[in-house]
């Protein structure tokens, strides 16, 4: 055997520890799961007819659905939609907010006791955060709103606070975690700022757990944040 055919064997069965030493971080193939038959079972229960949604939430028995319609046709433009989903095979709006100020919701959230709305407006008002009570028949009405400075991308309530997920202030800063706590006086527009937490990078998606704040941002960054506190 010659010894260039012998450099290329010694070559060839050396190739596969070359290439895993050149690359501190090899690619290990992923075991792929064979899904059951029961995972592909999914039935179609009920609809209810949205013009863009935007978001949406549920509690309870009911749905909180943030949805616009054409934004160029007068008087109105962003409605949130109040469901009873306790057959969710015939869902019934039983309330509605409209907003016939021109603005677009961006995001929505419920507890017990309010529906919370984040609020963007093009003209100078500016960004809303509005919270509205259900009355004694079932009509939503405004109980607390404070203008906010960015655009809320999600939000939740904890223990009477407001926490906010904000991306892109107008000054381009403080782009993150807002926590505000209500004044409920007359004129309903008082509002204390607590704390916030700055992140880098573009906010895209963002979620909550009762403990842990989840932002997301658009350079590939998952930031975890602690408000149990």
């Amino acid at each position: 055997m010659s010894k260039k055919v012998t450099y290329l064997i010694v070559v060839c069965l050396m190739m596969p520890a070359l290439v895993a030493a050149s690359n501190p971080f090899p690619i290990i193939p992923k075991k792929l799961l064979t899904p059951s038959v029961t995972s592909l079972n999914v039935d179609l229960v009920g609809t209810w007819p949205v013009a863009n949604a935007v978001d949406l939430y549920v509690y309870g028995n009911q749905a909180y659905v943030a949805h616009h319609l054409d934004r160029y046709v007068s008087p109105t433009d962003a409605i949130l939609s109040i469901l009873d989903i306790s057959d969710p095979a015939h869902p019934t709006e039983i309330d509605r907010i409209e907003d016939l100020y021109g603005g677009s919701y961006q995001a929505v959230h419920a507890d017990s006791d309010y529906v919370y709305t984040a609020e963007d407006y093009p003209h100078a008002a500016g960004p809303q955060i509005r919270a509205y009570q259900h009355t004694a028949t079932d009509e939503s009405v405004c109980w607390n709103k404070f203008d906010h400075y960015s655009r809320a991308v999600e939000m939740w309530s904890q223990s009477g606070y407001w926490l906010i997920v904000d991306a892109n202030f107008n000054d381009d800063t403080g782009n993150g975690l807002q926590v505000y706590k209500p004044v409920p006086t007359e004129p309903y527009d008082n509002c204390e700022f607590v704390s916030s937490y700055e992140v880098t990078g573009d906010v895209t998606a963002a979620t909550y757990d009762d403990k842990y704040t989840y932002i997301g941002t658009a350079d590939g960054s998952l930031w975890i944040l602690d408000v149990s506190s």
